[in-house]
């Protein structure tokens, strides 16, 4: 007898994109650089932060297929800036009010282009023998949802771009899909022709 796992998950955001706030480290006037920005821990990074106005909860990875693509897209401060306005805090520091350290979010980001997970944390309990989890904060979700996704046979890497790309329902490819879009296609068969030539 197989055992039903249910993955649920309830976050936060701000209903307003606007009401978040970027805060600026302060800069070291002999290198331009954020001071101690290389202690991800430091209060003396750039975070965003909500405003905490009107939060409203909802269910990313029930509302939002393979929400870790566009997570995956994540490259430059003002990608991270955004995707916390549009889907919330990462963790519980961002959601309570102190913000989210953006150099984390890229490095988180750039992790899962690389396929480097390192370690989710989760909550489980058993309920009328159904295993319940629940990922501890949103960043989990993420890493959670693209695992299950890539163990399914749902991510995959294009072998033109190698941009990691989600594929099957939900998602605007079919479910054999191997590039993540017409244009690298079409670039992988010219490739193909010209070393034919």
């Amino acid at each position: 007898m197989r055992a039903e796992v249910e993955i649920a998950f309830i976050w936060w955001r701000e209903r307003n994109g606007r009401d978040y706030e970027v805060i600026e480290a302060p800069r070291s006037s002999l290198s331009g650089k954020a001071l101690l920005d290389e202690a991800p821990s430091s209060v003396q990074a750039d975070r965003i932060v909500p405003k905490r106005k009107c939060l409203d909860s909802y269910q990313p990875l029930d509302d939002i297929p393979a929400l870790w693509e566009q997570f995956a897209r994540i490259e430059k401060r003002e990608d991270a800036i955004k995707f916390v306005r549009t889907f919330g805090p990462l963790g519980r520091e961002g959601l309570r009010g102190k913000g989210d350290i953006i150099g984390n979010i890229l490095r988180e980001a750039d992790s899962m282009r690389r396929d480097t997970l390192g370690s989710i944390k989760l909550h489980a309990r058993i309920d009328n023998g159904q295993l319940r989890i629940s990922p501890a904060d949103f960043l989990d979700a993420i890493w959670l949802q693209y695992t299950k996704d890539k163990s399914e046979g749902r991510a995959n890497r294009c072998p033109q771009c190698r941009r990691i790309f989600a594929k099957g329902p939900d998602t605007g490819r079919r479910k054999d899909a191997i590039f993540c879009s017409v244009e690298c296609k079409d670039k992988s068969k010219s490739l193909k022709r010209s070393r034919k030539s």
